[in-house]
């Protein structure tokens, strides 16, 4: 029997998906670490190490706990699955998730990519990233567009995020804006520019 584990996640697995939504597929694998995303045809196919999967979870990871939690196996033998969603471990906090996805939205908001289609998903993991995190600081962790909006008080984020793939640099920067506003005592207004990129680095 093969040692891989294919898992739907995502707004696929969980239901709420809009009809442009990708279909995001896991594969967990012997593999020795994450590999390249492969993108074809709205289906994302992203490949990790199994072991890495477990060692995230067991370190609070959001991202593994999103795949234990609401994942659905289509291939998975050993009841892998289950193991990822037993092992995950909450943190202590996940406001330093939360301030390094504000601040990359922020960032890439400084200078604008026109329809750079990479740098505005890089835009929208910060967005995520933020909201999800500052969430799971204040109650359990959730993934659903219209459980974030309701639960940070956004009115109009849900919408956003299903419009990404089609938001112009200037839909973000209001976006980005709105989101500083919401979470106004999260990062300091003053980290911009080569700062914040040294920041980031760090």
């Amino acid at each position: 029997m093969s040692d891989d584990v294919l898992i739907l996640y995502g707004s696929r697995a969980r239901g709420d998906a809009g009809p442009e939504a990708d279909v995001d597929l896991m594969l967990a694998t012997g593999v020795a670490r994450p590999q390249t995303p492969v993108e074809r045809m709205g289906v994302s196919l992203h490949r990790y190490p199994r072991t890495w999967l477990i060692e995230q979870a067991s370190a609070g990871d959001l991202f593994a706990y999103h795949v234990g939690h609401e994942g659905l196996p289509l291939q998975d033998g050993d009841g892998f699955l289950l193991d990822l969603k037993a092992a995950f471990r909450r943190r202590a906090s996940y406001i330093a998730d939360a301030r390094n996805g504000l601040l990359v939205a922020r960032l890439l908001t400084e200078t604008d990519w026109g329809m750079d289609a990479s740098l505005r998903r890089r835009f929208f993991w910060g967005v995520r990233t933020c909201v999800i995190s500052w969430i799971a600081e204040q109650y359990r962790p959730v993934f659903a567009a219209a459980e974030l909006e309701h639960l940070i008080g956004f009115t109009g984020l849900a919408d956003a995020l299903g419009r990404r793939e089609v938001m112009t640099f200037r839909d973000c920067q209001a976006l980005s804006i709105r989101l500083e506003a919401t979470l106004d005592d999260l990062a300091p207004a003053s980290l911009t520019g080569d700062t914040l990129r040294s920041f980031l680095r760090d």
